[in-house]
């Protein structure tokens, strides 16, 4: 359901997305574009006066996380990541596979062409098709004993990331080890 921000009442309901497990917006998109995960497909939607079914994708699973950005969806699923073009569809597995037991899924784009992902105790700095960027951002030192290692929201501010997890906001240092 879409809703109003002044006054918080039911605007539009998106057709089609009953039972709907995530969805992110892309900002660098003037048509004010929404993707929405029901089951196993993507569907993207573009506002023109309402919202309308541009393009729909079939997954290989249910992602857990999505985050998008220009012609790229990120996605997070039980185990692992990939990157779908919002162009055509094609899929590039990011080769980066986490235990569920340990790690919270997350991903997200620092900028245009890095993503951030988390892999057991670290923080994966990434381009598109996989390859790191950067060095790993040790995230274990922030985390709660005992607790997976989990990221709610990153930024980039260079040369630091800035990383929100559910005890507190750490800042580190993109090319070395420093955590502030």
């Amino acid at each position: 359901t879409v809703l109003s921000l002044t006054t918080l009442q039911d605007v539009e309901v998106m057709p089609n997305t009953k039972g709907c497990k995530a969805f992110c917006t892309n900002a660098e998109s003037s048509l004010g574009s929404v993707c929405v995960v029901v089951k196993r497909k993507l569907m993207l939607f573009d506002h023109v006066g309402c919202f309308v079914l541009a393009k729909e994708f079939m997954l290989p699973d249910t992602p857990d996380v999505i985050h998008w950005r220009g012609n790229f969806i990120a996605t997070a699923y039980k185990r692992s990541y990939c990157v779908m073009s919002s162009l055509d569809g094609s899929v590039e597995d990011l080769n980066v596979e986490f235990d569920p037991r340990v790690t919270r899924p997350f991903i997200s784009f620092l900028k245009s062409d890095e993503l951030i992902v988390v892999k057991e105790s670290l923080g994966v700095v990434l381009d598109c098709t996989g390859m790191p960027t950067r060095s790993s951002l040790n995230l274990s030192d922030s985390a709660p004993p005992g607790h997976p290692v989990g990221v709610l929201a990153a930024s980039l501010l260079e040369p630091f990331v800035i990383v929100l997890q559910g005890n507190g906001v750490c800042v580190f240092g993109l090319d070395n080890d420093v955590t502030l």
